[in-house]
């Protein structure tokens, strides 16, 4: 991020709140390390938390549909950067690029929170340590620099003028037909 040309601040949080760990929980962390008056501090936020972090962050009971993204207190563009359970080798020959069940919590529910999806940034490896074997997840660092990037690039968006921006929008005609 420093490269690019931005200012990082690393979040570390539980989802939800804890006093018993003194844990402000995302929603709390979000407002509290992210906001000032209600205004973003922040340029863009890099989220490598899959799932929904809304619904997690705020469970309630299923009974009402969740129809807000916790990230909307931010005002500022969110972006997934995906783990994948496959090992670098693994990784490396798929043509999919991420398991099934990375899939779903990289790429699927994150797109509920209203997240821009990127590209795969670390892959489960095993690795020795003192206590033996562990699964842990390592950073592909070219993936890594790719999504700083597109982080800095999104910040840097919010300066540019409306009237200056141009906009790409593609359509895909499927099935292909004339009509």
């Amino acid at each position: 991020i420093i490269r690019n040309g931005g200012e990082p601040l690393i979040l570390v949080t539980n989802t939800i709140s804890s006093s018993r760990h003194g844990a402000l929980g995302m929603n709390e962390a979000l407002k509290f390390y992210f906001t000032k008056d209600e205004k973003p501090t922040v340029g863009t936020i890099i989220n490598t938390t899959g799932m929904s972090i809304s619904i997690l962050a705020s469970p309630g009971d299923g009974s009402e549909p969740r129809d807000t993204s916790i990230f909307e207190l931010t005002k500022v563009p969110v972006i997934q950067g995906m783990q994948t359970y496959y090992s670098y080798e693994q990784w490396k020959k798929s043509l999919a690029g991420l398991d099934n069940m990375m899939l779903s919590s990289c790429v699927y529910q994150p797109e509920f929170d209203g997240q821009i999806i990127t590209v795969t940034v670390a892959t489960r490896e095993v690795i020795e340590t003192h206590c033996g074997k562990k699964n842990t997840f390592l950073p592909i660092k070219d993936r890594v620099d790719k999504v700083c990037k597109l982080a800095v690039k999104w910040a840097r968006l919010k300066d540019i003028p409306n009237k200056d921006k141009k906009v790409a929008i593609i359509f895909h005609n499927i099935p292909p037909r004339n009509d």
